[in-house]
């Protein structure tokens, strides 16, 4: 993947690296994922994953819902064209009138 950022997961005993397969490696860098479990399920992997994603060509923003299970892509909510999140994605405290 020549050091692109993936959404991944990891079988920490086989080894078994699962890989986003949605994800356009020539342009969409992903960043801030979030795990959300499946409530009232047992299996670790139960859920989904939420994450940021810039496509870098164009500097928009979308967010894109993974299946952690199969690491397949749910859906993708897609902002306003222009809209931009800083990649840090935190908030930033400014003080005074905006």
């Amino acid at each position: 993947d020549n050091g692109m950022l993936r959404l991944t997961k990891q079988d920490h005993e086989t080894h078994e690296v699962v890989k986003w397969g949605g994800q356009d490696v020539s342009r969409e860098l992903p960043w801030q994922p979030v795990f959300v479990p499946e409530p009232y399920n047992e299996k670790e992997d139960a859920g989904v994953l939420l994450s940021f994603v810039r496509d870098q060509p164009t500097g928009d923003t979308f967010c894109v819902v993974v299946n952690t299970e199969t690491m397949e892509e749910c859906a993708r909510i897609h902002f306003p064209e222009g809209h931009h999140i800083p990649l840090h994605g935190h908030g930033t405290w400014m003080q005074g009138d905006l």
